[in-house]
């Protein structure tokens, strides 16, 4: 069977999320398989409802992949709604591993950036795909700094400044560059990573 796939150049806003300390809970003698079967739908349920808004979802055993992909103007207004989204996963995900009892897994955690990346489309539009460094860079990003729930590469504050959005409530502060490199990640990058908080409503 062939699928004809085609490549197309697209400017892209990505975010990768998944679950700390999954696999060593999902081990457990403690967990039953009812609990874990209740849970990772749970959960995966509430990454195909990002769908809904138009998104890219790509599914992983405890983790997504989210992909928008930026109108030709990326506007502050578009970079905050996506990051307000992924915040609103981040609630909901989090909400769920703390219902679990204890010993459950310690968190969510989602990383942002955003550049060129290659769309990858069957003939039919049935396969869809996105691949690039900027892709890769992300998923790697997960690997550092588990313990921070919202970590944003300098291509999203950077963009973000250039057309202020009023509504946007979110601080942005430096994220202290980790000692050791990623496989296939520059170091500039590695080291223009921010920690992302939302600001408290007075």
């Amino acid at each position: 069977m062939e699928y004809n796939f085609k490549a197309e150049n697209r400017h892209i806003l990505v975010a990768f999320g998944d679950i700390t300390a999954f696999s060593n809970w999902a081990k457990r003698s403690t967990t039953s398989s009812e609990d874990f079967k209740k849970f990772i739908v749970t959960c995966h349920n509430r990454f195909l409802q990002l769908r809904e808004k138009g998104f890219y979802v790509k599914l992983f055993s405890d983790g997504l992949m989210i992909i928008d992909e930026l109108k030709e103007e990326s506007t502050e207004e578009q970079i905050c709604s996506f990051m307000r989204d992924c915040f609103s996963l981040y609630d909901d995900i989090d909400a769920t591993i703390n219902n679990l009892h204890y010993p459950r897994p310690t968190g969510f955690r989602i990383r942002l950036a955003k550049g060129e990346a290659w769309k990858l489309k069957s003939e039919d539009g049935k396969e869809v795909d996105y691949i690039g460094y900027i892709v890769n860079m992300t998923f790697r990003f997960l690997s550092i700094y588990k313990g921070i729930p919202m970590l944003a590469h300098e291509s999203i504050r950077d963009s973000k400044s250039k057309k202020k959005d009023p509504t946007c409530t979110l601080n942005f502060e430096r994220t202290p560059p980790p000692p050791n490199d990623l496989t296939g990640v520059d170091r500039e990058d590695i080291c223009d990573l921010w920690t992302v908080t939302r600001k408290k409503l007075k």
